[in-house]
């Protein structure tokens, strides 16, 4: 997705009173400034020790046991807004691959809907905590070294199975 000036114009000129963000772009403080209420963010990680993106593959090198995903509003700084939503616990077992993680991860997020849903038809503010301010970390995508860890501990980024849910999923749409 390119956020540029026709874009911004767009979203201006419909006065949104909210603006739900999915993707894994930075966006920019001129578009976070556009909706009355903020612009919320649905983060496939725990916040805030896990800012950034490719979280997923960082859970199997950090050897964490359980993960969740995070709704939360946008702030200038990286995932560093309030946080509206904690989804439930993912157990990280040895036979999941990176993919089904991540799956399992963006499927969670129906409970964040449940929980915002209510607040976006009422056009209320939507209730939220400031993020700790302990534990704070910011994650990329994994570097050489990272990687070199994941191919020596075997982890698997895809197995059969993915490919099978893979084609399922592609031919509902």
């Amino acid at each position: 997705m390119k956020i540029d000036i026709y874009f911004l114009s767009f979203l201006k000129a419909q006065e949104p009173n909210i603006i739900v963000n999915s993707t894994s772009c930075l966006l920019p403080q001129t578009m976070i400034k556009i909706p009355k209420l903020g612009v919320i963010n649905f983060h496939e990680a725990p916040l805030p020790s896990y800012r950034g993106s490719a979280s997923y593959f960082w859970f199997f090198i950090n050897n964490e046991i359980e993960a969740n995903v995070t709704c939360h509003f946008v702030e200038e700084e990286l995932d560093a807004g309030n946080i509206i939503f904690e989804g439930p616990k993912i157990k990280i077992k040895e036979s999941l691959s990176v993919f089904d993680l991540w799956m399992k991860m963006l499927l969670s997020h129906n409970y964040s809907w449940n929980h915002i849903l209510p607040f976006l038809y009422s056009g209320e503010k939507i209730p939220s905590i400031k993020q700790s301010q302990s534990n704070q970390n910011n994650y990329s995508y994994p570097n050489k070294g990272a990687m070199e860890i994941f191919r020596k501990n075997k982890f698997k980024f895809f197995i059969f199975k993915d490919i099978i849910s893979y084609i399922k999923a592609s031919l509902i749409f």
